[in-house]
Order: C-alpha cells, then sequence, then structure tokens
C-alpha cells in the first residue's frame, strides 16, 4: 500500500456547468496534485472488423 488515494472524476468537458463543476473541484481539493485527462473515444467493434477508412484522426 502506497497511502495514495485516487479520486475519479468524469464529465462532458463541452458542457459548462460540468466544466465548471471540474474547476471548482481543482481549486478547492488542496489534495489534488495531479490531473490526468484522458478523453478519448472508443470503438464498440471487434478489431478483426474494425474499418480503418472510418479512423478519426
Amino acid at each position: 500500500m502506497t497511502g495514495r488515494t485516487v479520486k475519479t472524476l468524469s464529465t462532458e468537458l463541452n458542457n459548462k456547468a460540468k466544466l465548471a463543476k471540474i474547476e471548482t473541484t481543482l481549486r478547492e481539493d488542496p489534495s489534488i496534485n495531479l490531473l490526468v485527462n484522458n478523453a478519448g473515444i472508443g470503438s464498440m467493434v471487434p478489431l478483426m472488423n474494425a474499418d480503418e477508412s472510418q479512423k478519426i484522426g
């Protein structure tokens, strides 16, 4: 055990009210010392059935 805790916050960053809640949490919680922004997309298709022509990015 490391004695560290992990808090996850999930939100839609294009929603101003939800973004404001995250910003408030980051400002007001002095125990937060690392932020990982793990934004992305996912595919619900088995890898072998993936269509690379529909690749984003």
